[in-house]
């Protein structure tokens, strides 16, 4: 939860501007705790949808961002993310 907060903070740390509330949705993605959220982001005056996906288990975080271009690239994205395993 606080590594999700993290990520959204630097993106507006380092001169972006997030342009969507964030929700922050807490789901379950193969077992794994996981937190993803689609937001536009102002990057140099040009607006841009994202997708974030965050994954944990045991002391291990995957982090996953995306720029999505249309609904089939963050349908693509959450596929990937859907696939995603963590080797012990």
């Amino acid at each position: 939860d606080e590594m999700f907060d993290f990520s959204i903070e630097m993106f507006e740390k380092y001169g972006s501007k997030i342009k969507t509330p964030i929700k922050k949705e807490k789901t379950t993605i193969n077992g794994y705790t996981a937190y993803q959220e689609t937001f536009e982001l102002e990057i140099n005056g040009v607006m841009e949808n994202y997708y974030l996906l965050l994954l944990y288990s045991d002391n291990t975080f995957i982090q996953m961002l995306g720029k999505t271009e249309d609904k089939n690239d963050l349908l693509e994205f959450k596929n990937f993310g859907k696939s995603i395993m963590i080797r012990k």
